[in-house]
């Protein structure tokens, strides 16, 4: 099944790297622009952002962000699985501190999502951090 599943996708490869490319760029554009930072390593997937939040749980944000209809996880794949919800050590070795670690996002891309979407996500976000940010001060 997956060999199958490769051969119907190969052809698609280049197009779907190229519009992954494209809107991931678009989103760090969008996520910069709302006040939050992405974490941008040298050798890096389009199809994943990793965003740290100023100040916010991440927990605090994905809820706000799913009551809107986008869907984000917290922290990193690596520790997605954890029995007890721990600071993520893999972003904690890509250099960010405890705390900031504790407030990063990640989103997660695909073939189908349009420019449309991170608007969406973008102001979904920018909400969040401009009510959430007031609330914590």
């Amino acid at each position: 099944g997956f060999a199958k599943a490769a051969e119907i996708m190969k052809p698609m490869m280049d197009a779907n790297f190229a519009h992954l490319l494209d809107i991931s760029v678009y989103a760090i554009e969008k996520a910069t622009e709302a006040g939050a930072k992405v974490n941008l390593p040298e050798k890096r997937a389009p199809h994943i952002l990793s965003i740290t939040l100023p100040r916010i749980k991440s927990q605090t944000m994905l809820n706000l962000l799913s009551a809107g209809g986008v869907c984000v996880s917290s922290g990193s794949a690596c520790s997605s699985n954890a029995k007890n919800r721990h600071v993520s050590s893999a972003l904690v070795a890509f250099g960010l501190s405890e705390a900031d670690a504790d407030c990063t996002i990640r989103v997660s891309l695909c073939k189908d999502n349009t420019l449309e979407d991170i608007d969406t996500f973008a102001e979904l976000l920018a909400s969040g951090i401009q009510r959430l940010v007031k609330i914590k001060r």
